[in-house]
């Protein structure tokens, strides 16, 4: 009798989960992937060429290679309490406002371009914690490591903002980059 219970069980455990999946993509809302919470790692996810692409994590390219701008960024942290804040600067437009955990910095089919980005985090994850992040631009090689809070980009050369990568290390650790 156990075993039948287990399995009725187990069924509507994965009806739900099917469910949900088929919910949040007829809603377009981002299905964040199961994560790894042995240790941290910092996930992030663009909007380039009409739509978002896939969400990634650590030191991955998060845009396809194509040289189209990335016009919003969203960034959030697993396996770590604390959060993670982030900001776009915009060529015609400066910094914009700084936002957290998942939320949209830029925009989605605005045609704004991003210049750079600044990266901070906060909670117990800023007390032990830095993040890193560079940029890709237009017509030009992926820029230099910027750490917590720095600027990744090419501000006021016109250079947009086409991939991003990111990852976590711990507080005031050099980094061979």
């Amino acid at each position: 009798r156990m075993k039948r219970y287990m399995g009725i069980l187990i069924s509507l455990v994965l009806i739900l989960a099917a469910a949900t999946t088929a919910l949040a993509e007829e809603q377009s809302v981002t299905v964040i992937p199961a994560q790894n919470t042995s240790s941290p790692h910092i996930w992030y996810q663009v909007f380039t060429q009409g739509a978002w692409r896939e969400p990634v994590q650590d030191q991955y390219p998060a845009a396809d290679g194509s040289s189209s701008p990335v016009e919003g960024i969203k960034m959030w942290l697993s396996g770590v309490e604390g959060t993670v804040s982030y900001r776009v600067y915009y060529t015609n437009g400066g910094w914009q406002a700084w936002v957290s955990d998942g939320a949209v910095a830029g925009g989605e089919n605005t045609g704004n371009q991003i210049e750079a980005i600044q990266v901070q985090l906060g909670g117990y994850a800023g007390q032990v914690l830095d993040v890193w992040y560079n940029t890709t631009v237009n017509g030009r090689e992926t820029l230099g490591w910027a750490r917590t809070g720095e600027a990744a980009g090419a501000i006021g050369e016109g250079s947009v903002v086409t991939s991003m990568e990111a990852f976590l290390t711990e507080v005031n650790q050099t980094v061979g980059y």
